[in-house]
């Protein structure tokens, strides 16, 4: 099985100043990047967060999202992302099941 996670944190360690991701003005690189997942994923597991549990992401399509799912993948968790579009009432539904 493939650990994303792992390939980042494998690419960072070998290619710490390159560019991970860009949105055409800010430059993340990809050892910048990593310190912010590993922050990231600390803290998910001291808030509580045990292996396997389920993390929706409600975002748009952003570097922050980016940082989120490979924190929540180091941390062990599983990623539910969902459209930023949606209704409340669809986010609910959704979280329900």
């Amino acid at each position: 099985m493939v650990n994303f996670a792992a390939l980042f944190f494998e690419v960072a360690r070998r290619q710490p100043g390159y560019p991970a991701v860009t949105d055409g003005e800010t430059v993340w690189t990809y050892d910048g990047m990593a310190k912010r997942v590993g922050r990231i994923a600390s803290s998910l597991r001291e808030s509580g967060f045990n292996h396997g549990d389920r993390v929706v992401l409600w975002m748009e399509n952003c570097a922050e999202m980016l940082e989120t799912m490979l924190a929540c993948w180091t941390a062990g968790l599983c990623i539910v992302p969902v459209n930023n579009r949606l209704h409340p009432r669809e986010i609910a539904h959704i979280i329900g099941n």
